[in-house]
């Protein structure tokens, strides 16, 4: 029972790790204009966050913002 615990726990890291490899060459392949567009749409969503504790209430400014920055994303 105990090998077969260490078992999954060796696949579930191995996953975790070759998971965390693709998304770096993924991130290393952007452009930097479409890194510094995400941060700041992060950000952004972030700061909407913080202003509620239950379910985010989007402002129309909010809401335009979030749509402008989702246009210059790049499509994957």
């Amino acid at each position: 029972m105990a090998s077969r615990r260490l078992l999954l726990e060796g696949l579930s890291f191995s996953y975790w790790v070759v998971r965390r490899l693709f998304e770096l060459v993924i991130l290393l392949g952007r452009s930097e204009r479409a890194k510094e567009l995400e941060i700041l749409m992060l950000r952004h969503e972030l700061q909407v966050l913080r202003r509620q504790v239950g379910r985010p209430r989007l402002r129309s400014a909010d809401r335009v913002l979030l749509a402008a920055l989702n246009q210059l994303l790049p499509r994957p």
